[in-house]
């Protein structure tokens, strides 16, 4: 389960019902009740959160999700230039009006 929209009572909701529930958030804003929460920015081994005893926590950098294409390229075999050109992508989730306009600039 991933986004804002979701209540701290519906996360109990669905865990009443027998499934295995992984939370994927990036705030500390309640208390969650999920088998595992994953936070996987920089930092997030610092934060603070109100979990379930039973909750396994996933937090920090070395937990960061990568699709399989990215994991698999071997970085030792790529050329770079010091001159460019260069492109970099920076994601800002898309969960939100303020997130899509910066995502957009």
């Amino acid at each position: 389960m991933d986004g804002y929209q979701f209540s701290e009572a519906y996360e109990k909701r669905i865990k009443r019902q027998g499934p295995s529930l992984l939370r994927v958030d990036d705030i500390p804003s309640m208390s969650y009740s999920a088998d595992v929460l994953l936070n996987q920015n920089h930092g997030a081994e610092q934060m603070e959160y109100d979990v379930h005893p039973n909750t396994r926590l996933f937090t920090g950098l070395k937990y960061f999700l990568l699709r399989r294409e990215f994991r698999k390229t071997l970085l030792e075999q790529k050329i770079f230039s010091e001159e460019g050109p260069f492109h970099i992508l920076i994601s800002l989730g898309g969960v939100s009006q303020l997130c899509d306009s910066l995502n957009l600039k």
